[in-house]
């Protein structure tokens, strides 16, 4: 793993957590709501609604990718009195230094985004609104530390982030994907997998495993989902029986 994908680009989620997200049923309406401020080190939330999770997971978008961070998670984390807490903002910005992650101004400029030298610079992948603010707390614009600078630029074209955590989540995956000669569809070696093993594999989705892991033979009613879990009810996307064709069943008789 890189050091400036696990210090900083691929922690992009933290600015998409809520502070309140609402369970709901099987008919959609919402059961309970729940306050991230009032539940840390608390599971017995996840364990006596399982299913209301997933459905929460599936059903709800995230908040948008951008310099904002939910207060149960910036002022409040951790917290034992309400009153105050720890800060994963902070813990972001020392974790990188303290892991000497290259600042944004070099990540930037190896990815070919932007080469910094002036505040104007930034203008290419920032708002005015956002470099301001970096501007009231840094003196020079390539003192910026990567996560800030990160979270701070205007999302790629059919992105969830900006275009320097872009090329440095990009470049991990694909370090992973070619450099393990053990994932799953490299072909040519004993362990490899058969083309009707992948055919088999490659039937598996999110959707599919909330089926079978949620379903009533284990005691819940999680019966129903849209085929591309991960993506929200939009055009033939729409929520549907598990036992349909649209979400694919593994045959494990291929192994």
């Amino acid at each position: 793993m890189s050091n400036s994908f696990s210090s900083a680009a691929f922690r992009f989620g933290h600015s998409m957590v809520r502070d309140v997200y609402d369970l709901i049923n099987a008919e959609g309406q919402v059961f309970r709501s729940i306050n991230i401020t009032r539940t840390f080190f608390d599971p017995s939330i996840i364990t006596e609604s399982l299913v209301g999770h997933a459905r929460t997971l599936v059903a709800r978008r995230s908040e948008t990718f951008d310099t904002s961070m939910a207060e149960g998670l910036h002022e409040q984390l951790f917290t034992t009195n309400f009153m105050f807490g720890l800060d994963l903002l902070a813990f972001n910005i020392q974790r990188g230094r303290d892991h000497g992650t290259p600042t944004y101004a070099q990540v930037a400029r190896a990815c070919g985004i932007v080469d910094v030298a002036f505040w104007g610079d930034l203008f290419r992948v920032m708002s005015p609104e956002a470099i301001d603010k970096l501007r009231s707390v840094y003196d020079d614009p390539r003192d910026v530390d990567l996560f800030i600078g990160g979270v701070a630029e205007e999302r790629a074209p059919g992105a969830q982030v900006g275009p320097t955590f872009q090329c440095l989540i990009g470049q991990q995956f694909f370090d992973l994907r070619y450099g393990d000669r053990f994932f799953y569809d490299n072909g040519g070696f004993p362990h490899s997998f058969s083309s009707t093993q992948l055919q088999e594999i490659r039937k598996s989705n999110w959707a599919r495993i909330l089926c079978d892991t949620l379903g009533p033979e284990f005691g819940n009613d999680f019966t129903r989902v849209q085929p591309l879990a991960f993506l929200t009810t939009l055009g033939v996307n729409q929520v549907i029986d598990c036992r349909t064709l649209a979400i694919p069943t593994v045959n494990l008789d291929a192994f």
